[in-house]
C-alpha cells in the first residue's frame, strides 16, 4: 500500500469545485501541488511564505475564492496568526484549506480549547469541515465569514 500525501484531501476537496476559480497557494510552494491544481483546472497563484511582510505584496485584496495554506513544522498558534494574515485575500464566503505537516503537537488540535476546535472565530473564520489528523499532519477547511453578511 502506498503512502497517503498530505495533499490527497486537498485536491479531493478542489475536484468538487466548480470552475472557474481563483486559487492561492499559499506558504511553502509545492510545485507538484500547484500543477495537479492547475490540471484540475484552477486559475492559480503561488507565493512562498508568509514570513515576511512582502508575501502578500501585489495580491489583490479578496480576489482569491480559495486559499490552500501549506506549512511544515508548525505550531497552532503560528496557525491562528497566519490565518489572520491571509483573510482579507479571501472573497467573503471564501475557503482556506490548512494543510499542516510535520505538526509538532498533533494532539494539541484536538483540544477542546484549540482554534481548530474554537472555529477560528477571533479570525473571522467559521469552522466549515472537521479537522483530520493522519500522522503528524493535520488539515481543517475554515470559511471566511463577514459579521451581519450572509456568505
Amino acid at each position: 500500500m502506498s503512502a497517503v500525501s498530505p495533499y490527497d484531501h486537498v485536491l479531493r476537496t478542489l475536484a468538487a469545485v466548480p470552475l472557474p476559480e481563483q486559487v492561492l497557494l499559499f506558504g511553502e510552494c509545492d510545485e507538484p501541488l500547484a500543477s495537479q491544481i492547475s490540471a484540475l483546472g484552477f486559475d492559480i497563484e503561488c507565493t512562498d511564505w508568509w514570513d515576511n511582510d512582502s508575501s502578500t505584496s501585489g495580491l489583490e485584496p479578496e480576489h482569491f475564492g480559495w486559499i490552500i495554506a501549506t506549512a511544515a513544522e508548525r505550531s497552532l498558534l503560528w496557525w491562528e496568526s497566519a490565518l489572520e494574515r491571509v483573510r482579507p485575500l479571501l472573497r467573503s464566503g471564501g475557503w482556506v484549506i490548512v494543510c499542516a505537516t510535520d505538526v509538532p503537537d498533533p494532539a494539541s488540535w484536538h483540544d477542546d480549547d484549540s482554534v481548530a476546535r474554537r472555529g477560528f472565530d477571533s479570525s473571522g473564520f467559521a469552522l466549515a469541515e472537521e479537522l483530520v489528523s493522519v500522522q503528524e499532519n493535520c488539515h481543517v477547511i475554515v470559511r471566511r465569514v463577514d459579521p451581519g453578511i450572509d456568505g
